[in-house]
């Protein structure tokens, strides 16, 4: 199968992963794959995967940007062409009616405004959530999935390493410092627990958070540890993940942390509240219920972990790339068939 993925974005988080990993699994399996993306990703892309460079810093209406964005799909001479995310679907979009392949469209993240998508044969959401704002008939799930975690270090210790009470439980929670994450909920929420938290991340609110862990006196109870790169050996060797997110389409973390098969306490957001049972999850925005909900999952921790098995299962399942790959595959070869 001849494939073309078309990615808008100039960033580096969970969307460019997403592409770039499907991309490389689709080259494994023997397809041909063309990635159209801006040619700051020359460096990243995958052994096996074609590179089409067209700038997106124009104007999406600009006519040269979108001849030039016609001509490299064109180009790939491709049986499908797979747009990725809201700002590639809508620039693909406009070409519609100059493309014979079928087109498929990525949805990433909650839309108020879905009409760009109304020029995809199909659609896929990559939670329930994402989902429920797009049309039934031409719009599947399909869980993002990773590469199965592999821990360097099962030893850590998290107290010694980011010098907290020893006696005391440790929680991490991962992500960029940015208001959506909800970290300033998550601070609130710990103070008066008998637990520790490290925030593993950067971004534009660290100072903010840390003027309110300066304000709480929580300097000895809650570490912002930065931009790290052991991401799975820091949730191995903690007691528990919190996630405290206001807004999410998918959280890696939340994967990522399932495939570890350890708990997690979340806010009602995707893709944890469809795997997680109520028990484990809280309203959004309020540190109150959060801090209960920690408060009772820190007294029985060996419960905790053992009322999410069916959970760590589900991720086994839905949450690896192997079945990502495989389910994306699917949806091709039903779009070309028609």
């Amino acid at each position: 199968m001849r494939i073309c993925q078309v990615m808008a974005s100039r960033g580096d988080g969970g969307l460019e992963k997403h592409t770039l990993e499907l991309c490389s699994e689709l080259a494994n399996r023997g397809h041909t794959v063309t990635l159209i993306a801006d040619p700051i990703f020359q460096e990243r892309i995958p052994d096996g995967v074609l590179f089409l460079p067209v700038s997106m810093k124009r104007w999406r209406n600009n006519p040269l940007f979108l001849y030039a964005l016609w001509n490299a799909i064109k180009n790939s001479r491709s049986d499908v062409i797979h747009a990725q995310a809201n700002k590639a679907a809508a620039i693909v979009g406009k070409l519609r009616a100059f493309l014979k392949p079928p087109m498929i469209a990525t949805v990433h993240n909650q839309k108020r405004s879905v009409r760009m998508f109304g020029y995809f044969d199909r659609l896929i959401a990559v939670s329930k959530g994402v989902a429920i704002s797009l049309p039934a008939d031409s719009t599947s799930v399909i869980y993002n999935g990773i590469k199965l975690p592999q821990p360097r270090d099962l030893s850590r210790n998290l107290a010694h390493l980011f010098d907290l009470n020893s006696r005391h439980p440790v929680l991490v929670s991962i992500g960029r410092l940015v208001p959506a994450k909800g970290f300033d909920i998550l601070i609130d929420a710990i103070s008066g627990l008998d637990a520790s938290l490290v925030i593993i991340g950067e971004g534009s609110e660290r100072q903010s958070l840390e003027e309110k862990i300066h304000n709480l006196d929580l300097g000895k109870q809650v570490k912002l540890a930065g931009f790290r790169d052991d991401i799975s050996d820091l949730i191995a060797a903690s007691d528990g993940v919190v996630i405290a997110s206001r807004v999410e389409g998918f959280s890696y973390v939340f994967a990522e942390t399932m495939l570890l098969r350890m708990p997690v306490v979340a806010t009602e957001v995707p893709v944890a509240n469809e795997v997680l049972s109520e028990n484990d999850l809280v309203t959004r925005d309020n540190p109150g219920a959060l801090h209960s909900r920690l408060q009772e999952k820190l007294a029985d921790m060996s419960g905790w972990r053992a009322q999410q098995s069916a959970a760590f299962e589900f991720a086994e399942q839905h949450f690896t790339l192997d079945a990502m790959v495989s389910s994306v595959e699917n949806i091709y070869s039903q779009a070309i068939t028609g």
